[in-house]
């Protein structure tokens, strides 16, 4: 199996049955995108990420797209259009 798995209040990522603690990015699980930090779904944090070919904004451990503006990522300023990242 592959997705996400609650185990004792957190949220892991589990990739053909394991959990991968090596892995950051996103998951999408009941129809959200969810940001994995380590394994685990950090529901706090606010950052750029990158999956596929597109970067992606979060906020509170989760993709919003309904968010369009600027966000800081590493020092520079990124426009964001529907939650995508807009070079």
């Amino acid at each position: 199996a592959t997705g996400l798995c609650k185990y004792n209040g957190s949220w892991w990522y589990v990739n053909k049955g394991r959990v991968n603690f090596n892995y950051t990015g996103l998951c999408k699980y009941n129809g959200t995108w969810w940001y994995i930090n380590n394994g685990v779904v950090n529901f706090s944090k606010t950052t750029l990420c990158k999956y596929g070919k597109n970067w992606y904004a979060v906020s509170k451990g989760k993709v919003v797209w309904n968010y369009t503006g600027y966000m800081n990522y590493n020092g520079k300023k990124y426009k964001v259009v529907k939650g995508i990242v807009k070079f």
